[in-house]
């Protein structure tokens, strides 16, 4: 006998799954020279937060999306099906997940500096931050900022039923 799945149990693994795949993009990001060599210009920090919400749209858009989709019952399936839009509507709705993703990034440096200036004003100082950006923490903080904006999004949408 199938039992039903319960959608916050769903919700739940496809949001590790996500949190999995920006842990995995911070790494091929910041650790390679396309996005690393700190310090070596004025620019680093906007060209890193630019390239890894780029590459996390990339991933969300072309795999995740789909993986979870296929795999797990969550409230992407209330989505309308993207090859059913209008082009104008699926350029507008990935440049807004893009810009969410811009969001997200920089939400996630400022958490960064935050910790820092936190751990610095409690009496640890240092030539170097405590907290940097490695993937671990990376992926921690996506998922919880990708679940703030997440969840409500879709709630407003499925109660407009515009989706």
């Amino acid at each position: 006998m199938n039992k039903p799945k319960k959608p916050l149990y769903e919700e739940l693994k496809a949001l590790l799954i996500r949190m999995w795949v920006a842990g995995m993009v911070c790494f091929m990001v910041a650790f390679t020279p396309l996005g690393g060599a700190e310090g070596a210009d004025d620019i680093f920090i906007v060209r890193l937060i630019f390239l890894l919400a780029l590459f996390l749209f990339l991933a969300n858009r072309f795999i995740v999306n789909m993986v979870i989709k296929g795999a797990f019952a969550t409230r992407l399936d209330i989505l309308k099906p993207h090859k059913d839009k209008p082009i104008w509507l699926k350029v507008l709705s990935n440049m807004t997940h893009f810009i969410i993703m811009v969001v997200i990034t920089i939400c996630i440096w400022l958490t960064y500096v935050l910790i820092n200036v936190i751990i610095e004003n409690m009496g640890y100082k240092s030539e170097v931050h405590m907290l940097m950006l490695e993937p671990f923490s990376f992926s921690l903080f996506y998922g919880m900022y990708f679940s703030l904006f997440y969840f409500p999004i879709t709630a407003i949408a499925k109660k407009r039923k515009r989706i």
